[in-house]
């Protein structure tokens, strides 16, 4: 049995149980990447949070911490913060909307 198609125009088509197969996958595939650009999205916010809160208390300690070791450590505390967060915004900027 020929499970082949013809269009009037003699173009081939995909058998209907095909199309309907075709049709579920994709389906499947829309919602496989929408979980993937939420979990990837809660992801960066669930890493941008401690991020800045170490941030945060690096220019604290930076402002108050009295020595200048301490001042060269906040910073240096500060600059990796600001590398991990571009890192996450680049990532992120990769997931489609």
């Amino acid at each position: 049995m020929n499970l082949t198609n013809f269009h009037k125009t003699g173009e081939r088509r995909q058998p209907v149980a095909g199309r309907r197969e075709l049709d579920e996958a994709m389906r499947a595939l829309a919602c496989l990447q929408e979980e993937h650009r939420l979990s990837t999205r809660k992801l960066a916010h669930d890493l941008r949070n401690p991020i800045n809160s170490i941030l945060l208390m690096a220019q604290l300690l930076e402002e108050t911490g009295g020595t200048p070791e301490a001042s060269r450590i906040a910073l240096r505390i500060q600059r990796q913060c600001q590398e991990l967060s571009s890192i996450v915004d680049q990532a992120v900027e990769k997931v489609p909307d």
